[in-house]
């Protein structure tokens, strides 16, 4: 295929692609190759075992890659420590999403959430690895079990462990304040009055569903991992938690007291840092600028 087609520049995105489009363009000497790492396989929260051999996978890889684009500064880091650029460049591009022009912000509907109900949307795929979605049950039980009433959580996605989080939430008597939605093609549509954008994982890139939840001018609510802390300014534009049910229960019941004029700051920063930094614009831009440094 890549004879027939015969490209300038081959890009690459996640480890599969990565590792077989690399392997493909062994002899093809005209072709700058460049790999998106949506998140390392060596991250942190991946066992050392599994992660010294993603580590000598990428090393070698990385020999026949002209550019690799991290998506965060955390993996820069990461890979920069793990001397996966040894062979080749490594640049930080931010992931970037489209926003609507005459998208309505939860913000603006900042003076009633006082009279809301706070609705933490967590916006993942059920999986036996990574997100979290369970803790986030966990924490609604300490709420309901110290008296806390007054919020909703909405679950966007499927996978093998939605109906095991299903049983959770039923087991925990939690029917009343949880709601399963299955996958969304939309979701950003469910970023209504209220609306707390939540990321409850073992560990992260730059996740795509936070950087909506700014546009919209969401607050979050995430755990501390990955380059989560590079979207999330802690106390700014939402609050970063630990993996534990406690402290995940302290973050959501400081946003469930917020007064309307914090949940506005809260907002109105969300869609402030996603225009700074975070824009379709930017991300094609800079996609573009590297196309053009690999070229020359």
């Amino acid at each position: 295929m890549l004879k027939k087609i015969n490209p300038d520049i081959l890009h690459l995105h996640s480890s599969k692609a990565g590792a077989i489009g690399r392997v493909a363009s062994i002899g093809f000497t005209n072709v700058k190759v460049i790999f998106t790492a949506h998140g390392w396989s060596f991250t942190d929260g991946v066992s050392k075992k599994k992660a010294a051999i993603y580590v000598r996978i990428e090393r070698v890889l990385s020999r026949f890659t002209d550019k690799i684009i991290c998506v965060s500064k955390y993996d820069y880091k990461i890979a920069q420590n793990s001397k996966i650029f040894s062979k080749t460049d490594g640049i930080v591009i931010y992931n970037g999403v489209f926003s609507s022009e005459d998208y309505k912000l939860p913000s603006q509907y900042s003076n009633d959430y006082s009279k809301l109900k706070p609705n933490f949307i967590m916006i993942a795929r059920f999986s036996e690895v990574q997100k979290r979605q369970d803790l986030l049950v966990e924490a609604a039980k300490v709420l309901v079990e110290e008296g806390e009433k007054n919020f909703q959580i909405t679950f966007i996605g499927d996978g093998e462990k939605y109906e095991d989080t299903k049983k959770l939430v039923t087991k925990y008597n939690l029917t009343s304040h949880v709601i399963f939605l299955g996958f969304k093609n939309d979701p950003e549509k469910y970023f209504k009055k209220g609306s707390i954008l939540t990321l409850i994982s073992d560990y992260e890139g730059l996740p795509i569903s936070i950087i909506e939840g700014m546009c919209a001018g969401c607050p979050i609510l995430a755990t501390d991992v990955g380059g989560v802390d590079e979207l999330v300014r802690d106390g700014l534009n939402g609050y970063l938690t630990s993996l534990n049910p406690v402290e995940i229960a302290k973050a959501m019941r400081t946003m469930i007291s917020l007064s309307p004029s914090e949940y506005a700051m809260l907002a109105s920063n969300s869609r402030y840092y996603y225009e700074s930094d975070f824009t379709i614009k930017k991300f094609i831009d800079a996609t573009l600028q590297c196309y053009q440094d690999c070229l020359n």
